[in-house]
């Protein structure tokens, strides 16, 4: 949660408003800097702020409370409407009705929020901004969940034919992935345009790893556009952020595993509230679309409808029932695109005043049934249910009921303590015997009883190969091991780890190789930052360090000068890897690339290898063998289009382009085909003619090619030289065939 103060608040405020909130403070004072002061000490008392809660309208508490389950910030509108789908008493005027503004006047008006003035992102991954609603963390600190007057409806009677569910762990692992696909990739590149949007190419590569298609279901239930929908949710919750000019993690997958379900949910949560970029369906009809920021609005309402279900454990409500619930409460004050407003008195008498507002309503209903109603089924099937919010009862394919799940009701739900704070996950997962570790270093975990740092262990230390509902399968691998080791892991850890979680002594071989990749790992040595000689030949860097050069060979050819040496020998040239990468390639359509050796560095030849065919000294070639056999290792065709893009001196060949996606198997061009094709002639124009006006050959002639050329379909050209005989044309007229 953001930590906001009002402090510097105060001084802009007006004197009327610092006077209500003195009053609500239980103070009465007049002078503005007088007001400040003892707000200011009022906010620091958590004493009188408990106090001046007891105070406030069950409304005003119930915002709070909605404003602290999203993480300190709201959209302003959709705050409006969770209070009203929460059904609390709201204060009395006809000029509530649509105005979410004077509904949340008196919040502002007594000191309890504020419209935020600060931009909520750095990098913005939205076509709109909403207005958003903060509050001072001081207060939000004693603030408990929300008041909440329960819908009217009952249980369904009957168990759902078919029912899903989605484990934490499920969830934890599907982002965990997510991660650590965009942490392998470094950042998400962005585009230098005005809308500094993410490029199209970083965005394929994540979907590719991630192996997301446009059909992309989650248990069976469509999930559409997966890419702009995780890569959204991750921006909005800030767990991407813009450096430079790329998005980066602000926290390791290592780090995310560490926290518990409902903290890696619930900043997931805030995340798909808030992002623009993603809708959960997509219409034809224009009318039914959302507009503006009413998505975010509706979505934080929908989560406040799942709230307001009534307390009866893992009970199912029918869809339809809970969808009317939610109508009751807003469906005049709210919709996710152009609301129609109430008739007008105008002349009209009582009579035909209730006769139109009785149609507006039942016009109201019927868009509601039109829009919200299909949108609201579309959001509890992706990434309500994706979150393990709810557990959904279908029939015959089609979602007729909705339970929170056990992690929707530690979220949503939370069980306040003695002072009204929520007290959810706040005891941690006790350490289980959760795992079997196979002589094959294969590893089967249980996700029914895994506790979040159980995973993240196994994350950090292993290579996950398969996660189903109950089980994930990972695989002890050298460089699994090597990258836990290098995160500050000790073998004997490692062991000890592996051994806690097991429900079985490890196998004897498992523990030996274990300790001899550990062992191998310490005769590396890893420099971040050096200076290299480049030499062109061995024998030429050994009559340097021979004629007394300080340093050490490295490699074949290579002289590792020494942090402290204050001469070195004479270089033809220097090279700083601090520095962007030299323009130091040109490359034909047909794909030979020559390097310019004098701006050659110590990495572009490995670079080149892993890609092409090395031909000759300084010279390469892009072949369809060489791209697929370096896809099949894992590596993506985005990765050699950055690298040409940031090492040829002029642009990559549009045609060589195409050719490179088609042989990655990434993109697949429209196909060409090449047929064998006949070419008659005929040097007579008047036959020629005659030729072409044929009843009896126009189905067979594909095309005039010129005053005395046209081309015959080679499947038919026994028939046309039968026709050309009966007319006795045939000597005037040549016949060619060309082949594929």
């Amino acid at each position: 949660m953001r930590q906001r103060s009002f402090d510097g608040y105060l001084e802009h405020a007006r004197v009327e408003d610092l006077k209500s909130m003195v009053r609500l403070y239980g103070g009465k004072l007049t002078r503005k800097d007088e007001c400040i002061a003892f707000v200011r000490a009022a906010l620091a008392d958590p004493e009188q702020v408990r106090a001046m809660l007891d105070r406030v309208a069950p409304f005003e508490r119930a915002a709070l409370g909605v404003l602290k389950q999203f993480g300190g910030t709201v959209s302003a509108d959709g705050l409006a409407v969770a209070i009203r789908t929460l059904g609390v008493p709201l204060p009395t005027s006809k000029y509530l009705q649509r105005d979410h503004f004077l509904l949340l006047d008196p919040l502002t008006r007594h000191g309890l929020m504020q419209y935020d003035s600060q931009d909520y992102h750095a990098y913005s991954y939205s076509d709109y901004a909403p207005q958003t609603m903060i509050s001072d963390a001081r207060i939000l600190a004693h603030v408990g969940p929300p008041q909440v007057n329960a819908f009217k409806i009952a249980p369904v009677t009957r168990q759902p034919s078919s029912m899903h569910m989605r484990r934490p762990q499920s969830v934890a692992l599907q982002m965990l992935s997510i991660l650590n696909a965009i942490a392998q990739m470094g950042s998400l590149r962005l585009n230098k345009t005005r809308a500094r949007d993410i490029r199209t190419a970083d965005l394929n590569k994540l979907a590719t790893t991630l192996k997301w298609s446009d059909r992309f279901e989650i248990d069976g239930l469509p999930f559409p556009d997966p890419t702009n929908a995780f890569v959204g949710a991750l921006v909005a919750a800030e767990l991407l952020v813009v450096q430079g000019d790329a998005l980066v993690l602000t926290v390791s997958p290592e780090q995310f595993a560490e926290q518990t379900y409902a903290q890696q949910v619930g900043k997931l949560l805030s995340g798909f509230v808030n992002n623009q970029r993603w809708q959960e369906y997509w219409t034809q009809d224009y009318l039914s679309r959302p507009i503006g920021n009413h998505l975010t609005d509706g979505r934080i309402g929908l989560l406040a409808a799942l709230m307001a279900l009534p307390p009866n454990g893992a009970a199912f409500f029918a869809l339809s029932d809970l969808e009317q619930a939610w109508f009751e409460r807003v469906g005049e004050d709210f919709s996710l695109g152009y609301l129609a407003y109430p008739p007008s008195t105008y002349s009209r008498t009582p009579a035909q005043q209730e006769t139109d507002l009785k149609k507006w309503r039942q016009q109201l209903r019927k868009d509601w049934l039109k829009r919200e109603a299909l949108w609201m089924q579309q959001a509890l099937s992706t990434w309500i249910y994706g979150l393990g919010l709810v557990e959904l009862g279908l029939e015959d394919g089609t979602i007729t009921s909705v339970c929170l799940s056990e992690l929707g009701r530690e979220i949503l739900c939370p069980q306040p303590d003695a002072r009204g704070r929520s007290v959810a996950n706040a005891t941690p997962h006790a350490v289980e015997a959760v795992w079997i570790i196979q002589p094959n270093f294969d590893i089967v975990a249980y996700l029914d009883r895994i506790a979040p740092k159980q995973l993240a262990f196994l994350e950090r230390h292993a290579e996950r190969l398969s996660s189903q509902q109950h089980t994930a399968q990972y695989r002890l691998t050298r460089d699994a091991v090597y990258r836990g080791l290098e995160s500050g892991t000790t073998i004997d850890v490692l062991l000890a780890g592996l051994q806690a979680g097991a429900k079985a002594a490890l196998p004897q071989n498992v523990v030996v190789e274990l300790r001899s990749w550990a062992g191998l790992r310490e005769q590396i040595s890893l420099r971040r930052a050096v200076r290299l000689i480049e030499y062109p030949s061995g024998h030429a860097r050994d009559e340097v360090i021979a004629d007394g050069a300080a340093g050490t060979a490295i490699g074949e050819r290579y002289l590792l000068l020494p942090r402290d040496a204050t001469s070195r020998p004479r270089t033809t040239r220097q090279v700083d890897y601090s520095l962007p990468p030299s323009k130091c390639l040109s490359i034909t359509e047909a794909g030979e690339i020559t390097l310019r050796e004098t701006d050659a560095d110590l990495f572009i030849a490995a670079q080149l290898n892993l890609w092409a065919e090395r031909t000759a000294e300084n010279k390469w070639r892009l072949t369809s063998v060489s791209v697929s056999t370096a896809v099949k290792r894992g590596m993506g065709i985005s990765d050699l289009l950055a690298l040409l893009e940031s090492r040829l001196a002029r642009p990559l060949p549009p045609f060589l382009k195409v050719a490179l996606r088609n042989w990655a198997g990434t993109k697949r061009m429209t196909k060409a085909s090449v047929s064998a094709v006949t070419i008659l002639r005929c040097h007579d124009p008047e036959a020629f003619t005659t030729i072409l006006a044929s009843q009896q050959l126009k189905h067979y002639l594909r095309g005039q090619l010129g005053p005395d050329a046209v081309l015959v379909d080679s499947s038919k050209v026994e028939m046309v030289k039968h026709i050309l005989r009966w007319a006795g044309v045939q000597e005037t007229v040549e016949m060619e065939e060309l082949g594929e």
